[in-house]
């Protein structure tokens, strides 16, 4: 029986904004399957070094594997993480994280602590959502993601007076909150970089660009 690489199962058992980092990302671009009892996380190949992330932070000893994908006929490298794991599925699950998550709807949002939120927010931003920097003054971060869990964001923002906005989309089934507000954005950069060196490196430069940006800005306001 081929035996299967270590790393600590109960990585997720006590919350931290790392931890909760990696939730809201998974959540995006994991997958989990009771009956295999594995959690699995695929990016493509130009993020792998954020797999290494993952992987090192659950202690895991096994290989990151690679595979050619093809869609509407196009090919492309993604890399993958599998981790077979009762006590971690059952804690995924915990959170609200499913099987066929691409075809559940489900505000795992509610699940996590007030103090991680923002923290799960910036995670799944990172696996499912999009920051864009239009000029000096002008850009969004964008959420994408079934009705009740952007719902749920939308809320969550209200609620800590963050303007967001949201809308279906017209080309599949899923839905954006966006924020666009110069004020409201330059506080998501500093959520976002008091993560350090966990988030997505080509996004993580991108939000840096957005802060300093946004600073000079409110600077000359002042």
């Amino acid at each position: 029986m081929k035996r299967l690489p270590k790393f600590n199962e109960y990585a997720f058992n006590e919350l931290s904004n790392e931890s909760a980092y990696w939730l809201g990302f998974i959540t995006a671009d994991g997958s989990i399957s009771n009956k295999s009892k594995a959690l699995s996380v695929s990016i493509k190949q130009s993020d792998r070094m954020h797999l290494e992330k993952l992987s090192k932070f659950v202690n895991f000893t096994g290989l990151i594997y690679e595979y050619v994908h093809t869609s509407t006929g196009k090919s492309f490298t993604q890399c993958y993480l599998n981790l077979v794991s009762l006590p971690l599925i059952n804690r995924m699950n915990d959170f609200g994280i499913a099987p066929r998550k691409s075809y559940t709807d489900i505000n795992q949002l509610q699940y996590i602590p007030d103090e991680y939120k923002y923290a799960f927010l910036l995670g799944n931003l990172d696996g499912d959502g999009y920051i864009r920097i239009r000029s000096r003054n002008r850009g969004q971060f964008s959420w994408l993601g079934q009705k009740e869990l952007i719902a749920a964001i939308g809320s969550w923002f209200s609620t800590n007076d963050i303007n967001c906005k949201i809308h279906k989309r017209a080309d599949c089934n899923l839905y954006t909150c966006t924020v666009y507000n110069m004020v409201d954005r330059l506080k998501l950069c500093e959520l976002y970089l008091s993560l350090g060196n966990v988030p997505l490196e080509r996004k993580r430069i991108k939000v840096y660009d957005m802060y300093t940006s946004l600073n000079k800005i409110q600077k000359v306001l002042k």
